[in-house]
C-alpha cells in the first residue's frame, strides 16, 4: 500500500513546510509587535494623563472647597480629550470616598484603571 504522502515530491513537501513555518513566524511577530506597541501607548497615555491631572487638580480642589460642582464637572470632563478615557472618578485620598464621577451615573471598575496624582482615578 503506497501512502499518499510518498507520491508528493520532496520539493512540494519542503514548500508546504516552509509556508506553514512562515505563517507561524508571522503570527508570532505580529503578536509581539502588537503587545509592545500597546504597552508603549498605554505608558505614554498614563504619563500625559498624569501631567494633565496634576495641572488641573488644584482647580478641582478649589472648586470642591467652594462647592462649585459645575466647574468641577467641567474640569473632570476636560480629561475626555483623550479618546481612551471612558470614565473619571474623583476620590478622597484618605478614605477613598467617591466625590464625583463622569459619566454622572458612574462606571464599573475597569482592569485598565490608571491612578494618577491628585486623587483622580481615570478608567480607560
Amino acid at each position: 500500500m503506497i501512502s499518499k504522502l510518498g507520491s508528493v515530491s520532496l520539493t512540494a513537501r519542503f514548500l508546504v513546510m516552509l509556508v506553514c513555518m512562515s505563517v507561524v513566524i508571522a503570527i508570532v511577530a505580529i503578536s509581539l509587535f502588537h503587545m509592545i506597541r500597546s504597552h508603549r501607548m498605554n505608558e505614554a497615555l498614563a504619563l500625559q494623563l498624569g501631567v494633565i491631572s496634576a495641572k488641573i487638580s488644584p482647580l478641582i480642589a478649589q472648586a470642591e472647597e467652594n462647592g462649585d460642582s459645575q466647574t468641577r464637572t467641567h474640569l473632570i470632563k476636560s480629561l475626555f480629550a483623550f479618546p481612551a478615557v471612558s470614565c473619571v472618578h474623583l476620590v478622597k485620598n484618605q478614605d477613598s470616598q467617591l466625590i464625583a464621577s463622569w459619566p454622572a451615573k458612574g462606571c464599573g471598575p475597569s482592569p485598565l484603571d490608571i491612578l494618577v496624582p491628585a486623587e483622580i482615578l481615570i478608567c480607560c
